[in-house]
């Protein structure tokens, strides 16, 4: 299983939300880059997290994205 993800903390040591995809499950089918564009794009057949932290604005739309992969290759993390 290759996942691809990256996690911060702010200063204040609060832990940010994160998105990870299971590249090897992923079917490149582009649902959760059309959902939630500002967190995830494709990369050739797969699809890639393009933030290291999701900001508390697209918290909703990456959680949607997560939710709609057909293949539940997505996970969201706290």
């Amino acid at each position: 299983m290759t996942l691809r993800t990256a996690k911060r903390t702010t200063d204040t040591g609060r832990s940010h939300m994160r998105a990870l995809i299971d590249e090897d499950s992923c079917t490149g089918c582009g649902l959760c880059a059309d959902i939630c564009p500002s967190v995830f794009e494709m990369d050739g057949e797969v699809a890639r997290v393009k933030v290291a932290e999701i900001a508390e604005d697209d918290e909703e739309c990456a959680e949607e994205a997560a939710d709609s992969c057909p293949v539940e290759a997505i996970t969201i993390e706290d």
